[in-house]
């Protein structure tokens, strides 16, 4: 049997995302998002590892895919037939939690500071030199900036709260329609926050917040549940064949 991918996007779950449904005679397989400069990127599972496979069939979901780009999908089987090209754009801009996604939730930017690329770099000026012994490491070290969102309700408030709390990398995924020159979708690290009322009248909702951000490669490790005992059923035709696709409980839960 060739291994065959479907993909479809789903601008409109939280976070939006890319479903795929793979058909195969494996009983693993690694998945990867194609870009159209042939790069590949592996897609999340719970556990970061292979996505188990039962009954020939399998679901899958990528909620880390730039928005707004053009993706393929294949695997590590020789034998795959990749998905058509497919791309989801919500026209906002989300910041993705990529190991709960849940989690992830739309934002109003209300600023965006100049962004800083630091250098590992001492400069000496020796005694009777005009000029000064220049010593780095060779590399440009990547952006931090300060962005600020907005909330304006309870509800915005105590979800960007709940987001932040583990101080996990988060993914700043950005419309192209933005068109924010020289910077876009990529992963934090966030800082201390500061969140503070936008004007004098401390009675309104809404609240400004001040993330200290820097640019990281994208996190390791696995991605927390998509599934439902719905799409457990459909996946699976018994129990005991929903056991044999996973070590764990928590495993079924594979994002």
């Amino acid at each position: 049997m060739t291994t065959t991918v479907t993909a479809t996007a789903e601008p409109g779950a939280t976070p939006p995302r890319v479903r795929l449904d793979i058909t195969t005679n494996q009983t693993s397989l690694v998945v990867y998002r194609v870009a159209l400069d042939g790069s590949q990127t592996p897609v999340r599972t719970y556990d970061g590892g292979p996505l188990p496979v039962s009954g020939s069939t399998a679901l899958l979901y990528d909620p880390e895919a730039p928005f707004g780009q053009s993706f393929t999908y294949t695997t590590d089987d020789t034998a795959t037939t990749a998905s058509a090209s497919v791309s989801v754009d919500p026209g906002v801009v989300w910041l993705v939690h990529a190991g709960v996604p849940t989690r992830s939730v739309p934002v109003t930017v209300a600023a965006f500071s100049e962004r800083q690329a630091g250098a590992s770099q001492s400069v000496r000026y020796p005694l009777n030199r005009r000029f000064p012994i220049v010593a780095n490491d060779g590399m440009r070290k990547a952006d931090t900036y300060t962005l600020t969102l907005l909330t304006q309700s309870q509800d915005e408030f105590s979800a960007l709260q709940d987001l932040l709390s583990d101080l996990s990398p988060l993914l700043l995924n950005v419309p192209p329609s933005r068109n924010w020159v020289g910077a876009g979708t990529e992963y934090l690290a966030i800082g201390d926050v500061s969140v503070s009322n936008p004007g004098r009248v401390v009675v309104l909702p809404d609240r400004l917040w001040s993330l200290p951000c820097s640019v990281v490669d994208r996190p390791a490790g696995g991605s927390q549940a998509f599934n439902t005992y719905a799409k457990s059923t459909g996946l699976y035709s018994t129990y005991s064949a929903r056991l044999a696709a996973h070590a764990t409980y928590g495993a079924a839960f594979d994002a």
